[in-house]
């Protein structure tokens, strides 16, 4: 849903408002910065209160939603492209992190995040895809994540938004304080004789599929850079 509400908006802003037109000057206006920084703002600082993993999820999709207008706030071919490439990196990531959350919710009815505790020796397989997960909408280095928020900034920067840079910056920081949360309760070791939870073969392959993308594209982000040019040079 948020790719396809976003590549409509692209669609408009493009066609119905033309780079050089008055109309489009609406979308570096503050009313649509600020929109961007709020949803940043509330998503994060939510995000630290969350108790409940699916709510943290959530509240971090609100704040990736708000990084990812900053590249249609931008308004060029480069903040178009980079749009495409964050969401299609912010995608990939949440599939894998709800891969692993569903499993462990539906087979053995955990939701909340100490539930997680001590995940790595458990579950393996759920620590491994949660940790990358994890790390790729953080942005690190050698994730999807990073590179996608590498070429964002970059876009911004080129456009000269640096206040909102300035912000995405201090909530990118912001936001490593939820998903450190759950990494350090999924690496926790303890002394617990906690059960290990069994992962269904049904869906160790899609785990192990998407992880491997969000890492694959982190280190070999040019495919995915070079068809976001192409479909929004479509659009120009």
């Amino acid at each position: 849903p948020k790719i396809a509400g976003f590549a409509a908006l692209v669609r408009l802003t493009v066609v119905m408002l033309p780079a050089g037109s008055e109309l489009a000057h609406i979308w570096r206006s503050p009313l649509i910065l600020s929109l961007s920084s709020l949803g940043m703002l509330v998503g994060n600082l939510a995000g630290l209160w969350q108790n409940n993993i699916k709510r943290l999820m959530a509240y971090s999709g609100i704040a990736q939603a708000g990084y990812a207008l900053g590249g249609a706030v931008v308004g060029s071919q480069e903040g178009y492209s980079s749009l495409f490439v964050y969401l299609t990196a912010y995608t990939i990531a949440e599939l894998s992190i709800f891969a692993a959350i569903t499993v462990v919710s539906d087979e053995f009815g955990l939701d909340e995040i100490d539930d997680y505790r001590g995940l790595y020796r458990r579950a393996p397989l759920l620590a491994a895809v949660l940790l990358i997960g994890l790390l790729s909408l953080f942005g690190m280095p050698g994730t999807a994540g990073f590179m996608a928020k590498l070429w964002l900034f970059s876009a911004a920067l080129d456009a000269q938004q640096l206040w909102w840079l300035a912000l995405a910056a201090v909530n990118t920081v912001v936001s490593m304080g939820y998903y450190w949360r759950v990494i350090r309760v999924v690496m926790m070791h303890t002394d617990e004789g906690l059960a290990p939870l069994p992962v269904p073969w049904a869906s160790r392959a899609t785990l192990v599929l998407t992880s491997l993308v969000v890492l694959g594209l982190g280190i070999f982000p040019g495919t995915i850079m070079h068809w976001a040019h192409i479909a929004v040079a479509a659009l120009f």
